[in-house]
């Protein structure tokens, strides 16, 4: 690939072949033949305002449309979105919940809904008991800290949430929670890795992959970050190598990528170690393109995300969440290397409560 247009190209016919009904602003499956979601239907918008392309490809009245479809999906109730989820198709297991599917999928679709112009219509009644010091810092208390991972997966949840619902709500008591959140986890970081090990004894791409997630809330909420040495210095060590970062395909790679570039930049630290990291990594992540213009999330494996059967890839090809997550990758690589064909491409990075949040000084 050397031409930033064929790039561009590539990615909207990827999303565009995907689209349910042949239109790419509206319902979308995760892998074709499967059943559209909310969530699936979330990743294009997201793609497509990443790369500056959005006005390009759609209208002002399509735009409109995009977000009409994801917001009659949400649930005047709870405040998320309704998905398929049944018997037959639901999580089974201790690490995955049907639970995780609404709040992990509502913070795309708020993404999506922030690049579309607005945001969700209606409360998320579900963060109500949370609103407060003791019930935060109880939540976080019960939170599965023998895997980080899955715990740092909860706690970008919440931050997503909570902000989402305070901008609808305008309920400080939303603010005075996350001041907890930060309180507590300032308070808790390992001495060794600057992540969050609380049991003590976890792996460390399990630290660094679920703090990522909370680092990402810092960043919304525009907290100070408290070692970001020590999460940069831990991150380069999960390098393998092939250039990926743990061999734990589209997500562990951009968890390190973003990490590392985003604090390096933020707080003019090891800047020469990280080069050094993304130049070993970025012809790893360009042998991912796919031939359909998307990226594969995991070379010879499938991409499952959250164990839901409604999203899931096929084997060795790509898919709408790996495509995303390792465009926003490449965006990031851009940050560190001067790459020629890509000089035009307008990246616009997110500035809400939701996936791809930079830290303000960088937008």
């Amino acid at each position: 690939m050397t031409d930033s247009g064929n790039f561009l190209d590539g990615i909207n016919s990827f999303y565009q072949k995907r689209a349910v009904k042949g239109k790419i602003y509206g319902p979308h499956s995760f892998t074709p033949g499967l059943e559209p979601t909310y969530w699936a239907s979330s990743y294009p918008a997201l793609a497509l305002s990443l790369t500056g392309i959005m006005d390009e490809c759609i209208s002002p009245v399509e735009k409109k449309q995009w977000f009409d479809y994801l917001s009659a999906g949400q649930d005047k109730e709870t405040g998320f979105f309704m998905e398929p989820v049944n018997d037959d198709n639901k999580p089974r297991g201790p690490v995955h919940r049907a639970e995780d599917i609404f709040w992990h999928g509502a913070t795309f679709v708020i993404g999506a809904l922030h690049v579309l112009g607005g945001n969700p219509a209606h409360p998320f009644k579900a963060v109500d008991k949370y609103k407060s010091k003791g019930a935060m810092e109880s939540w976080l208390l019960s939170l599965p800290w023998k895997d980080p991972w899955k715990a740092g997966n909860w706690t970008y949840d919440m931050g997503c949430i909570m902000g989402s619902d305070y901008l609808i709500t305008g309920d400080r008591s939303n603010l005075e929670a996350m001041d907890a959140f930060f309180d507590w986890h300032d308070a808790h970081t390992d001495p060794e890795t600057g992540w969050w090990n609380i049991a003590g004894d976890s792996e460390l791409f399990r630290q660094q992959y679920g703090g990522y997630h909370t680092l990402m809330v810092y960043w919304m909420y525009g907290r100070e970050v408290p070692d970001p040495e020590k999460m940069i210095a831990s991150s380069l060590k999960l390098q393998c190598g092939n250039g990926s970062y743990g061999n734990m395909g589209c997500c562990g790679d951009m968890d390190v990528v973003d990490a590392v570039v985003t604090l390096s930049r933020q707080y003019g630290v090891c800047m020469n170690d990280v080069r050094e990291s993304v130049e070993k990594f970025y012809p790893y992540l360009m042998s991912l393109l796919d031939c359909d213009g998307g990226f594969i999330g995991s070379p010879g494996e499938e991409h499952i995300d959250l164990g839901w059967k409604l999203h899931r890839g096929e084997r060795g090809r790509a898919d709408a969440c790996s495509t995303y997550f390792r465009t926003y990758t490449l965006s990031l690589v851009c940050e560190i290397l001067e790459l020629e064909w890509l000089l035009d491409v307008k990246w616009k990075h997110m500035d809400g409560f939701c996936h791809g949040r930079r830290p303000e000084c960088l937008l």
